[in-house]
């Protein structure tokens, strides 16, 4: 299939259509309640614990920590 402006525009405009589509289909209908469940959960909380881990390394050092874990070098 040769890629021309037409074809371009056309699928462009379908891709739309159907993503209209489906917020008209969303908007319907009420979330289920595993969505409304994933809703409440604290966004980017993955980031906060590698935060977290990121204060603790730089809070205890490499030889504290292997004392802490009986872990000679």
């Amino acid at each position: 299939m040769r890629k021309t402006k037409t074809n371009e525009a056309q699928r462009r405009k379908q891709a739309e259509s159907i993503r209209r589509r489906g917020i008209e289909q969303m908007a319907e209908h009420d979330p289920s309640a595993a969505a409304k469940r994933q809703m409440r959960h604290k966004p980017y909380q993955a980031a906060v614990l590698i935060r977290e881990q990121g204060e603790q390394m730089r809070r205890e050092s490499a030889d504290s920590w292997f004392k802490r874990k009986n872990i000679s070098i």
